[in-house]
């Protein structure tokens, strides 16, 4: 199974193909979260990359995940 770190980067270069977001800050502002914040996450951090943040992502983009 993918660690949430993959899967916060398998969804957000999904959303970038798709042309949902198109940088970190785009992503970060629809999160309605820092652009520090998700690139913190985006590398790892784990006090960042949490199961909120993927369900806050999972709420903002109902029909693209």
């Amino acid at each position: 199974m993918d660690s949430l770190t993959e899967r916060l980067a398998k969804a957000f270069d999904y959303l970038k193909d798709k042309g949902e977001v198109h940088t970190i800050r785009d992503f970060a502002a629809i999160l309605g979260r820092h652009e520090n914040n998700i690139s913190n996450a985006l590398r790892g951090d784990t006090k960042r990359c949490t199961l909120g943040l993927m369900k806050r992502i999972a709420d903002a983009f109902p029909t693209q995940l």
